[in-house]
């Protein structure tokens, strides 16, 4: 397992030509659709609807324009994200969010991070519960980003 953190159109990495593939199989199949959960594919939105031609939805930033417009006024959507130091403006804007949307990692030793970034397949419940995202568990400045 990886993540992801590709600028759009990137195949240094060889990633997009391995989504391009992933997502041409099941269409072979007969999918009518594909769709992930992983923000960082923005990126590769246009490219992996493209390549396989029927309806696309690469990646969750994509329902941050919707769920903004459900809110009242002076609420905004924010973002809980995998690292908070890799999702950038480009993945915001290839999701059609604002670039400003303020963003909150659960980098700082928590289960979920510690299991995606070591691609375990295990993790312990009683950890992640203990560690969950807070507050005080990230730094003044994401606290404020979020809040404005």
């Amino acid at each position: 397992m990886r993540v992801t953190t590709a600028k759009a159109g990137d195949r240094s990495n060889g990633l997009l030509d391995a989504f391009l593939e992933a997502a041409a199989d099941p269409v072979r199949d007969g999918a009518d659709g594909i769709t992930t959960s992983c923000g960082f594919l923005s990126v590769y939105q246009q490219e992996l609807a493209a390549h396989v031609e029927v309806p696309v939805a690469a990646s969750s930033l994509m329902q941050i324009p919707l769920v903004q417009r459900t809110l009242p006024p002076g609420r905004r959507v924010g973002v809980l994200t995998y690292m908070e130091s890799r999702l950038g403006p480009e993945h915001l804007q290839a999701a059609g969010a604002q670039q400003d949307t303020p963003v909150v990692g659960t980098e700082s030793g928590r289960e979920f991070w510690r299991v995606m970034g070591r691609g375990e397949m295990e993790h312990d419940i009683a950890a992640a519960a203990r560690t969950s995202w807070t507050p005080g568990a990230t730094s003044s400045a994401s606290i404020r980003r979020w809040a404005r």
